[in-house]
């Protein structure tokens, strides 16, 4: 049998296992909180707290100094366009299909003005949910298997 030309390259192999090592570990914190919401190990007060501590104090903190450490010049301002420039593209085409979907699903008992801005609003926060949830979660355990964490600013910088 042949090998792929892919794990012919020097390297690629290892490349590949830390890649699949990251999304493991990704999927495996993902499978974890979902099997202790449902086993309900935190009570909902417990959960509102873990979650307003995460989305109030820490993330907005790592953000900071992330941001406050970025060496401006030492940026690939190349992958940062190229990153914008699918997440513009995946929002696009996601406003573009539910726009296209929700026409489709009419009601005359309510006037079109309505629901055109009705539209307008689910497929904007459809369109920010695909290009905006996993940044941080995946993206930054992703790069840093695939390049050692060299564009970890990169990922705080591409991700708002």
């Amino acid at each position: 049998p042949t090998t792929p030309t892919l794990l012919r390259r020097p390297g690629s192999l290892a490349m590949l296992l830390k890649l699949f090592k990251a999304l493991a570990q990704c999927v495996t914190i993902i499978l974890i909180g979902c099997l202790s919401r449902r086993l309900a190990l935190f009570s909902p007060s417990e959960a509102a707290g873990i979650s307003a501590f995460v989305g109030r104090l820490a993330m907005p903190g790592l953000l900071f100094l992330a941001m406050a450490e970025l060496e401006i010049d030492s940026e690939s301002w190349r992958l940062v366009a190229a990153i914008s420039a699918a997440k513009g593209l995946v929002f696009a085409i996601t406003a573009g299909l539910c726009l296209s979907a929700l026409c489709r699903r009419t009601s005359d008992s309510v006037p079109f003005a309505e629901r055109k801005a009705t539209w307008l609003g689910r497929a904007g926060l459809y369109a920010i949910a695909t290009t905006q949830s996993n940044d941080f979660a995946l993206g930054l355990p992703l790069c840093a298997a695939i390049w050692g964490g060299r564009f970890d600013s990169t990922i705080y910088l591409a991700a708002p």
